[in-house]
């Protein structure tokens, strides 16, 4: 039994890093651009986000990706890039 337990807590840490890389995301977009993103239309998978958010409001975040993409790499201590999906 203590087998699974140990098992299963790698997943537990696996979906508590990526919620917190998330809220990261999130959080540093509103500080840039003053968009509110949830994070349920942010995607991390590796190191590629993805947004699922309007065209508009995705151009207007490629506007500023290097600056984003810094700050979050500041953050994670990851290097991420970002691909839109609308």
């Amino acid at each position: 039994m203590d087998s699974i337990v140990n098992f299963l807590g790698k997943f537990s840490h696996f979906y508590q890093e990526q919620s917190q890389v998330k809220k990261i995301i999130s959080d540093t977009v509103q500080k840039i651009n003053g968009l509110s993103i949830p994070e349920t239309a942010i995607e991390v998978k590796q190191e590629i986000i993805r947004l699922r958010v309007h065209p508009a409001i995705l151009n207007e975040i490629l506007l500023h990706k290097t600056t984003l993409l810094m700050e979050i790499e500041k953050q994670t201590k990851k290097k991420y890039r970002i691909i839109g999906l609308s």
